[in-house]
């Protein structure tokens, strides 16, 4: 047999047989070519929004704790600073800002000087102090005391101890931040207010107060009341453990708050807890006046 009639004996079913076979292959390297079906787009797409909504809560939570401890670590300036003071003003606590208006002559507390011609709080939105909040503006002199505008005015007592404008402000607790009511306020320039029995709830002759070593060591000495909606807790930098509504604030993880303890520490305390120590009828942690039998 030749080479022609070898050929010619091939069947021809196997000639359509690779050539049916060859274009398949060439269909399936069009299709993988192709990208991703809508099926496909929209599997994918599912699984992302599902990751997000698992992770979002978590970013959200960090970023709480996060904002929680560098508020933390303010308050445990602030109440270093207070050891600090007493330690050099023979054992006396600062004078914790009670209510002075009227009720001249003014002596400076704990956060500010009370202006002269009212006994008010510096009010950094109004003048001659409303310039601080300008770009540009030394912010640090409503806390370091100055003259501004012919305006003598002392400072904060803690001021030469902690001498950083941030330490006295939550930062959870912005000027601008939704639902706070920092603009009601008639002191704007702490989050923070010092237990009144520090001076009796005014009881002792101001600028008069009881001594640090006269305390318990666990007495609390300043915390963050609730910040939304309750401007009457900001009317100067004081307060005692039954002003309501709120006395202690829930922005920390929705529970509560940092407290500042009279040794020098700082931690954080539910609201419940807080609310129980200040309806109690004996000394605890918040009623430690030691100039009364059951610290009220």
């Amino acid at each position: 047999m030749n080479l022609r009639d070898a050929l010619e004996a091939i069947p021809k079913k196997n000639h359509m047989t690779i050539n049916t076979a060859a274009r398949s292959a060439d269909h399936r390297n069009e299709v993988s070519r192709g990208g991703f079906t809508l099926i496909e787009l929209l599997v994918v797409i599912a699984v992302i929004a599902i990751l997000a909504a698992m992770l979002l809560p978590a970013l959200s939570a960090a970023k709480q704790k996060a904002l929680q401890t560098q508020c933390l670590n303010g308050c445990k300036q602030l109440a270093l600073g207070t050891q600090m003071y007493a330690n050099d003003y023979a054992d006396f606590m600062p004078y914790p800002n009670w209510q002075q208006q009227g009720a001249a002559p003014y002596f400076s507390g704990w956060l500010y000087q009370p202006l002269a011609s009212s006994g008010l709080p510096p009010d950094p939105t109004l003048a001659p102090f409303n310039h601080f909040l300008a770009a540009g503006g030394n912010i640090s002199l409503l806390y370091s005391g100055g003259t501004v505008q012919n305006i003598t005015f002392g400072g904060s007592l803690l001021w030469p101890y902690v001498n950083n404008v941030n330490v006295y402000r939550c930062p959870v607790d912005a000027t601008n931040a939704p639902g706070t009511d920092w603009a009601q306020r008639q002191e704007k320039l702490s989050t923070y207010v010092m237990n009144g029995l520090i001076c009796a709830s005014g009881g002792l002759p101001a600028p008069k107060t009881y001594k640090q070593s006269a305390f318990r060591q666990d007495s609390v000495v300043m915390w963050e009341p609730y910040i939304y909606g309750n401007p009457g807790q900001f009317n100067d930098a004081s307060s005692d453990p039954s002003d309501n509504p709120k006395p202690l604030g829930t922005h920390h993880a929705k529970q509560g708050a940092n407290v500042m303890v009279v040794d020098g520490s700082a931690t954080f305390m539910k609201a419940v807890i807080f609310d129980q120590l200040a309806t109690a009828a004996g000394r605890n942690q918040l009623w430690c006046n030691p100039g009364s039998a059951d610290g009220h």
